[in-house]
């Protein structure tokens, strides 16, 4: 069984391999396209900065362990200037995302992001000249949420609106001196308080619990986080206002320190998702 699977996961491998050679030779053959330089990144270690602009980190030569282990890597499309103009997400050897990047002509930064999902438009992100906002609109709709954030880059606040422009929902976040989000405000459209959430840290800066309020400021429900020695989480539960549990979650990792599945138990202990 193993030779088979490794057999198999080779064959995907080469294939993959193949298809790439073939568009980097289209691409550099056919001077209606531009000639890209293709490089490969750990995407375990590239994450999304505060804007969502993934941080390209890690660079790897092969990906045959990576698809064999069904680790997730990117693609990276650079062009002549070495600017990303592609970048593709993969997992299994299969595209489960992909992002095209729009640049400033005159500042050269990055002035639009358009996202892909399984080969559909899912939405596009808007960048100007303040790094502290921007915007995104999402395709099915035509509705868009602006992002801002405070001085030190954290998310302040978050504004949902309609394709018309009308504001839905918004969103508030508050931190301590050591920039830890100590309470998160929901208001709906006229700014009225839908519902709030309090966190609690422990002296490491981890998160041990949190509170969810009514527009009253009636406690409704609390959960409470467990970690190993690493500091990762493994284990949450939820509870009423009453302390009787709701619900809780159990985490695994795989050798790179990622999340391999959480484990979704009810309130008497049934496991009912994985």
């Amino acid at each position: 069984m193993l030779k088979i699977k490794y057999l198999l996961i080779k064959a995907k491998f080469l294939s993959t391999l193949i298809s790439i050679t073939i568009l980097t030779f289209l691409l550099s053959a056919n001077p209606g396209f531009t000639r890209y330089n293709l490089q490969y990144f750990d995407a375990t270690q590239s994450k999304p900065d505060y804007r969502g602009i993934v941080v390209l980190k890690n660079q790897i030569n092969n990906t045959t362990k990576y698809i064999y282990n069904g680790w997730p890597y990117y693609i990276a499309y650079a062009d002549v200037n070495k600017k990303v103009k592609k970048l593709q997400l993969l997992k299994n050897g299969n595209i489960t995302s992909e992002e095209y990047y729009y640049y400033s002509k005159k500042s050269g930064e990055i002035t639009k992001i358009k996202a892909y999902v399984n080969d559909s438009h899912a939405y596009t992100s808007f960048y100007d000249n303040n790094p502290l906002k921007f915007k995104r609109v999402f395709i099915h709709d035509r509705s868009y949420i602006i992002y801002h954030f405070t001085d030190n880059k954290k998310l302040k606040q978050v504004e949902k609106y309609d394709k018309y422009g009308r504001i839905i929902t918004s969103t508030n976040f508050t931190y301590d001196e050591n920039s830890h989000l100590i309470k998160q405000e929901y208001f709906d459209s006229k700014k009225r308080i839908l519902e709030s959430v309090k966190f609690h840290y422990n002296v490491k800066g981890l998160k041990v619990r949190s509170d969810i309020y009514s527009s009253t400021n009636k406690l409704l429900e609390f959960s409470t986080y467990h970690y190993n020695q690493y500091g990762q989480i493994i284990e949450s539960k939820r509870y009423n206002s009453k302390s009787l549990i709701l619900g809780s979650k159990v985490y695994e990792y795989d050798d790179k320190g990622q999340i391999r599945y959480v484990l979704h138990y009810d309130n008497q202990g049934r496991l009912i998702v994985r």
